[in-house]
């Protein structure tokens, strides 16, 4: 398995620490989030896709391992209810709201072109985030874009949410370019859910 490791720097990039080494194995690790409310403010989280035993079978999952003392030890891993591929992006909307855009790969024979045209977004919450148990988290998958070039190839993703609520999303996508475009997306929390509408 590919193993990873992490570089910190206290002055703004201009100088880093020697690598310090996770238990995070996996290929297309997320970016570290350090979650910043409530009681596990402070926390580490760092995700990885893990291929599935047995070896031959080609399945991935999204594990993820939490640090609770800047990375001096670790928790882990912790499979989460997202099934996805290659550079997940995780971060908080609000104090209880996370958001995670990846792409989504369906399993079956294929690479680029077959696997490769979904981009999705994903809410989820932070009693789901600190489930130690997949059945115990919950998630609500949204389309974002859909690549139609026949070797489709999507999914490299970074976004932000403004002060307003306003998530804008920036993709990389082939589709109907010669090369590859990057595109956004501007989107709501009441593009996941509408509020007021239980039945």
């Amino acid at each position: 398995e590919q193993s990873n490791w992490i570089w910190i720097s206290d002055d703004g990039g201009d100088s880093w620490s020697s690598p310090r080494a996770t238990p995070v194995v996996g290929i297309v690790p997320d970016q570290l989030i350090e979650l910043r409310h409530a009681d596990h403010a402070g926390r580490w989280l760092l995700g990885a896709h893990t291929r599935l035993p047995p070896a031959e079978t080609p399945l991935w999952s999204v594990r993820t391992w939490l640090s609770d003392d800047a990375g001096e030890s670790w928790q882990g891993p912790f499979p989460f209810p997202l099934p996805g591929c290659d550079r997940p992006v995780a971060g908080m909307v609000d104090d209880d709201l996370m958001l995670i855009t990846r792409r989504y790969m369906q399993g079956g024979k294929g690479w680029v072109g077959w696997w490769t045209q979904n981009f999705f977004g994903a809410l989820t919450d932070l009693k789901s985030c600190r489930a130690r148990r997949r059945q115990d988290a919950h998630t609500r998958i949204l389309p974002i874009d859909f690549d139609r070039h026949l070797e489709s190839d999507t999914g490299y993703s970074g976004w932000v949410c403004f002060d307003d609520g306003e998530i804008y999303v920036v993709n990389y996508i082939l589709d109907d370019a010669p090369k590859a475009q990057i595109r956004g997306y501007s989107l709501h929390l009441e593009d996941f859910r509408l509020e007021g509408t239980r039945r």
